[in-house]
């Protein structure tokens, strides 16, 4: 993973009832090896490091992991998005506003690379309906 984001179950003391919209997602990569892809992934399990989920900002329902260094998946309707880059790329991908993240959800980006040998950089842009 190269990151994960949460819609927390809790806002501002009380329980949470904020939707967090995902807008879009980015990301580049720099590899002479290749990559299967980059995957956004809802509620995988994190693991190979502790998460350390922190706020994004104390006016957001929204935390963040960077820590987590392996993520799976179990079942194929957790893929949110897949897309494929060659040896050195970027894209984006927009959502408009079709997929959510209810309290206590995760949204994980992740690559999987042919070897481990490739630099990869991403983003996601979300709105939170508060």
């Amino acid at each position: 993973p190269l990151f994960t984001i949460r819609n927390d179950t809790s806002f501002s003391g009380r329980a949470n009832q904020v939707v967090s919209r995902l807008l879009s997602v980015t990301g580049a990569t720099k590899s002479t090896n290749g990559l299967t892809g980059f995957y956004l992934i809802r509620n995988a399990t994190l693991s190979t490091g502790v998460p350390n989920f922190t706020a994004f900002s104390t006016t957001s329902s929204t935390y963040w992991d960077i820590a987590a260094t392996a993520c799976t998946f179990s079942n194929n309707n957790q893929l949110i998005w897949h897309g494929a880059v060659g040896e050195s790329g970027n894209f984006t991908a927009s959502f408009e506003d079709t997929i959510t993240l209810q309290p206590g959800e995760t949204a994980t980006l992740a690559v999987k690379s042919v070897s481990a040998t490739a630099t990869v950089i991403g983003g996601i842009n979300t709105r939170e309906d508060q």
